[in-house]
Order: C-alpha cells, then sequence, then structure tokens
C-alpha cells in the first residue's frame, strides 16, 4: 500500500513545500535573502543578479527561489522556518488517534469482569435481558475482527506517514526550483542553465562551494514529473506577471 502511494503523496508534499516557502519569502521579504550572503560576496552576489537579468530572469521571482533553496538545505544559512505541517499527514495522525482510542475502549470493555466471563463462553446469560448466547456469539466474533481490522490499518496509515520526501530529497527539490526558474527564464540548455545557476548559488558559501551534482536534479525531475511540471507553471506564471509589473512601471 504504502509503496504505490509514495510517489503520489511525495509529489503533493513537495508541492505544498513549494506554496509555504514561497508565502513565507513574501511575508519576510528579499533582505532576509540577501543576509544569508557572505559580506565579502555581496558584490559578486548582486553582479551574479545582474547578469541573471540580463538573460531575462526578473528578481521578484529569482529571490523567492533562493529562498526556497535556502530553506531546503540540510544546514540552513538562517534559522530555519517552522518544518511544513503538511495536511495529509495531520490526516492520518488524526485517523490513527481516533482509531487508536476505539480500540483501548474495546479492550477496556473486555477486562469488565461480566463481558469477559461471556466473552470466555463462562457463566449463564441472563435472559432478563431478552439476548440470546447465539447473538452474543456473532457479535464476539464480529469484535475480534474488528479490533484485528484496526490494527493492521493502524499500521498501513503508519507506513504511509513516513513515506514524506528524505532530506536529500528536499535539498534536490531546493536546487530544481531555482535551476527551473532560471532555465524558464533565460531559455537556455541544461547545461547552461546549470552553470548560471552554480555561479549564482556559489556566493551563499564563504570558501569554495560544493559542486552540486546535476545530475542528481535531472533524476529528480525524472523521478517526480507531476510536481516539476506544476512547478513550471508556477514559476512562469509569476514570471509573466513580474515582468508585466516591470513593463507597467517602465523598469524592464
Amino acid at each position: 500500500m504504502a509503496s504505490i502511494q509514495q510517489p503520489a503523496i511525495n509529489e503533493d508534499y513537495l508541492q505544498a513545500r513549494l506554496h509555504q516557502d514561497w508565502k513565507e519569502f513574501e511575508s519576510k521579504g528579499r533582505s532576509l535573502v540577501e543576509k544569508a550572503v557572505p559580506k565579502a560576496n555581496r558584490t559578486s552576489f548582486h553582479d551574479e543578479c545582474r547578469k541573471l537579468q540580463k538573460a531575462h530572469c526578473c528578481e521578484d521571482v529569482l529571490f523567492p527561489c533562493l529562498y526556497v533553496w535556502l530553506n531546503s538545505r540540510k544546514v540552513g544559512f538562517f534559522l530555519r522556518s517552522k518544518e511544513l505541517s503538511f495536511p495529509w499527514k495531520e490526516d492520518v495522525k488524526a485517523i490513527t488517534s481516533q482509531l487508536d482510542r476505539v480500540r483501548r475502549k474495546m479492550e477496556k470493555l473486555e477486562e469488565w469482569s461480566g463481558f469477559a466471563t461471556l466473552m470466555n463462553g463462562n457463566g449463564c446469560w441472563d435472559s432478563d435481558f431478552g439476548l440470546d448466547l447465539d447473538g452474543f456469539e456473532e457479535f464476539k466474533v464480529v469484535h475480534e475482527d474488528l479490533l484485528g481490522t484496526m490494527d493492521r490499518y493502524i499500521v498501513e496509515l503508519e507506513n504511509l506517514r513516513g513515506t514524506l520526501p528524505r532530506k536529500d530529497i528536499v535539498t534536490q527539490y531546493g536546487q530544481a526550483v531555482i535551476w527551473t526558474y532560471v532555465s524558464l527564464a533565460t531559455q537556455s540548455t541544461f547545461s547552461r542553465a546549470s552553470s548560471l545557476t552554480e555561479s549564482l548559488l556559489g556566493c551563499f558559501y564563504t570558501s569554495d562551494p560544493p559542486e552540486i551534482n546535476w545530475t542528481r536534479v535531472k533524476q529528480f525531475q525524472d523521478n517526480y514529473p507531476l510536481f516539476c511540471t506544476r512547478a513550471n507553471f508556477f514559476l512562469s506564471a509569476r514570471h509573466d506577471t513580474a515582468k508585466a509589473v516591470r513593463n507597467s512601471t517602465g523598469n524592464d
């Protein structure tokens, strides 16, 4: 069950994360991104931004993409925001809690001496209640089957809850988002977009930046095609809006 649904869960999680990161950036502003650049590299950073602007990138989209990248790192450049509270994960947690409460109540009922006696098939049934032993025997079977079903269901739900992306997938997500924007805005080849993106991201390191394995980013795109298609539409729409605003104000 978990293995079948995992790709869809991951795709939805990444989509939800992109929207949350974007919303956080809008509330915090670009100054947070600029502060993440070491002082010694800020001139180079602004030079890289200007180079990308000349290649048709819009800073109003580029900076949120940089925030997405920064927020996806294993070791953050700034205090990380609260982890994404994925609705699906919270829903599953609520369901398992409810099932567990029902199970505990049923098990507590079994501990009641009168009920336990009947469950074990001992003693006599009080005819004053108007109930028969055959009917209770059927209830006993259903009761035990329900307990077993709930146990299996809780295990399956917990397995699904654990299928959200690993940290390295989230890191690749951040790289893929910034690469996607640079690629679509500059209309560059994969290698050219990778080079432009890597030059920009390198400004955030005080020493030699680690080399980005762009093959893994390519694999990420292959593994999560639905998310990457959605992200492309999302970024394209914001790029077009940013260009229209710049054109209307005469800044482009």
